[in-house]
């Protein structure tokens, strides 16, 4: 005998509290595509209003009184309420739910906290295997581990023998960096930073691919500097980050707070803060301009932040942080992207509102295929 079906409402309510069964669940989704879009209105204006003050602005824009812009602002609210953040999909159409497929397979996690660090001796040590601690001395600067960072202690009275490491994040992994001079590095996944053991000398210079967050500790008398793809970031204390991807179409620098000057060749562009310097590849000049600091950054507080992206933009940022082989089968999917996702979901919570856009996903172990 089937159990007797419950009231939208009450699923709706027992949903955001993560108490229906797998046969509610299917009752729910059903459902939700013959009530009415008085009630889907009610019901999204309701938790709008109690829960979800701070949903971002673009899912805002998608609070309309049709049928199925209304039925997609309510499946927005409950992946948010779910522990999602906002998303919106533009410039297709959304599919129903009962047409969207349920993950089955197991898929990768996301990133976690996990480096190498490469020794100046050209010795390899995997952080994750260290314990908290002191590690090592190199000349006179002391080396130490403490939960998910790295640290250097400025040198003492041992010498000044100048050593490089380079500490590598690998794709699904992210760490941080305490420098000698107390300058701290958030390396995000498929990075590497090289830096001294010690800055002497009249600057503090290191060398970046990939993406980091930087918080500089103030020296007047000695700037930092980040080599980054062709490019010098100088600074003399401030907080920016740095895009240099090579499977990227840009570079990008980002300021927080502070100054900063960035040169390639002769061109030069000088940033305030809330400024964004964007390099296209091959290019020759910097392209200025006003910067979403908190999407530039989001990455750091375990976020993806997509604006206008096309379908290899979302691509690149999820196989670097899962870890994934990407496959296109056919022409590239059209769909653009524009919201926020946690970097704390699961492969399969994510590729789920992919799906949503009509694009066809399947993944087959660590290869993710797509299909317009």
């Amino acid at each position: 005998m089937q159990p007797p079906k419950s009231s939208f409402e009450d699923l709706y309510a027992r949903y955001l509290r993560n108490e229906v069964s797998p046969q509610e669940l299917e009752q729910f989704f059903q459902q939700s595509q013959q009530v009415s879009p008085e009630v889907l209105q009610l019901l999204l204006d309701k938790t709008w209003d109690e829960t979800l003050p701070q949903v971002s602005e673009p899912v805002l824009r998608s609070r309309q009184k049709s049928p199925r812009v209304a039925l997609l602002a309510l499946v927005l609210v409950l992946l948010c309420v779910a522990g999602w953040y906002s998303w919106v999909h533009t410039g297709q159409r959304v599919q129903p739910l009962a047409s969207r497929p349920s993950p089955t397979v197991l898929a990768p996690l996301p990133g976690t906290d996990r480096a190498t660090l490469v020794l100046g001796d050209g010795r390899r040590v995997a952080l994750t295997s260290i314990a908290n601690g002191d590690m090592t001395t190199q000349g006179a600067t002391h080396l130490y581990k403490q939960g998910n960072t790295l640290a250097y202690r400025a040198p003492g009275s041992g010498g000044t023998t100048v050593l490089y490491n380079t500490l590598e994040t690998p794709r699904g992994g992210k760490y941080r960096l305490v420098l000698p001079d107390g300058s701290r590095v958030w390396l995000d996944a498929a990075s590497s930073l090289r830096f001294p053991t010690a800055f002497v000398g009249s600057e503090r210079r290191v060398a970046l691919t990939g993406q980091a967050y930087f918080e500089v500790t103030k020296n007047a008398r000695q700037p930092f500097l980040v080599e980054a793809a062709g490019t010098t970031v100088r600074v003399l204390g401030t907080h920016f980050n740095v895009m240099a991807y090579t499977d990227e179409q840009r570079l990008q620098t980002t300021l927080l707070e502070g100054s900063v000057q960035v040169t390639k060749g002769t061109a030069v562009a000088l940033l305030r803060p809330g400024q964004q310097a964007t390099l296209p590849t091959g290019g020759q000049q910097f392209q200025l301009a006003l910067a979403n600091t908190e999407a530039a950054v989001a990455w750091k507080n375990e976020v993806f932040s997509f604006a206008d992206a096309d379908m290899p933009a979302v691509m690149r940022q999820l196989a670097r942080w899962y870890a994934l082989d990407v496959r296109y089968q056919g022409a590239v999917p059209t769909a653009h992207f524009t919201g926020e996702l946690s970097r704390t979901q699961s492969l399969a919570a994510i590729l789920e509102v992919l799906r949503a856009s009509g694009v066809h996903l399947q993944l087959r172990g660590t290869t993710l295929l797509v299909q317009r």
